[in-house]
Protein backbone atom coordinates (compact mmCIF):
# COMPACT_ATOMS: atom_id res chain seq x y z
CA UNK A 1 0.00 0.00 0.00
CA UNK A 2 1.72 3.27 -0.97
CA UNK A 3 1.57 6.18 1.42
CA UNK A 4 -0.82 9.04 1.00
CA UNK A 5 -0.61 12.35 2.89
CA UNK A 6 -3.62 13.35 3.83
CA UNK A 7 -3.95 17.41 4.17
CA UNK A 8 -7.18 19.83 4.63
CA UNK A 9 -7.25 19.59 0.80
CA UNK A 10 -7.80 15.81 0.68
CA UNK A 11 -11.37 14.75 -0.15
CA UNK A 12 -13.22 12.33 2.13
CA UNK A 13 -12.46 9.74 -0.28
CA UNK A 14 -9.22 10.07 -0.71
CA UNK A 15 -9.27 10.00 3.51
CA UNK A 16 -11.73 6.79 3.58
CA UNK A 17 -9.06 4.91 1.28
CA UNK A 18 -6.44 5.02 3.54
CA UNK A 19 -6.67 1.93 6.02
CA UNK A 20 -6.38 4.71 9.20
CA UNK A 21 -8.76 7.05 7.76
CA UNK A 22 -11.66 4.42 6.99
CA UNK A 23 -11.60 3.27 10.53
CA UNK A 24 -11.35 7.24 12.22
CA UNK A 25 -14.09 7.72 10.00
CA UNK A 26 -16.01 4.45 10.16
CA UNK A 27 -16.11 4.85 13.93
CA UNK A 28 -17.23 8.49 13.40
CA UNK A 29 -19.89 7.80 11.88
CA UNK A 30 -20.91 5.15 13.81
CA UNK A 31 -21.13 7.58 17.02
CA UNK A 32 -22.93 9.68 15.23
CA UNK A 33 -25.55 6.79 14.01
CA UNK A 34 -24.81 7.28 9.75
CA UNK A 35 -24.44 4.96 7.59
CA UNK A 36 -20.94 4.43 6.26
CA UNK A 37 -22.76 4.47 2.86
CA UNK A 38 -22.79 7.88 2.90
CA UNK A 39 -18.67 8.39 1.97
CA UNK A 40 -19.43 6.19 -0.60
CA UNK A 41 -21.81 8.60 -2.30
CA UNK A 42 -19.82 10.42 -4.91
CA UNK A 43 -21.29 14.01 -3.80
CA UNK A 44 -20.25 13.70 -0.11
CA UNK A 45 -17.20 11.73 -1.36
CA UNK A 46 -15.65 14.80 -3.00
CA UNK A 47 -15.99 16.87 -0.11
CA UNK A 48 -13.19 18.33 0.88
CA UNK A 49 -11.76 18.15 4.63
CA UNK A 50 -11.59 21.69 4.86
CA UNK A 51 -15.54 22.34 3.70
CA UNK A 52 -16.19 19.59 6.59
CA UNK A 53 -14.41 22.04 9.03
CA UNK A 54 -16.38 25.23 8.14
CA UNK A 55 -19.37 23.24 8.04
CA UNK A 56 -19.09 21.80 11.02
CA UNK A 57 -18.44 25.58 12.93
CA UNK A 58 -21.69 26.57 11.09
CA UNK A 59 -23.09 23.75 12.52
CA UNK A 60 -22.39 24.20 16.50
CA UNK A 61 -22.91 27.71 16.13
CA UNK A 62 -26.42 26.97 15.25
CA UNK A 63 -27.25 24.28 17.94
CA UNK A 64 -25.73 26.75 20.51
CA UNK A 65 -28.05 29.19 19.82
CA UNK A 66 -25.86 31.87 18.20
CA UNK A 67 -26.32 33.14 14.52
CA UNK A 68 -24.46 32.00 11.78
Amino acid sequence: MSHREITMNSTLKEVYETSIGHDILARILLQLGVPETVLRNPVSGRLKLSGLAKLSKRSSRNSSGRPS
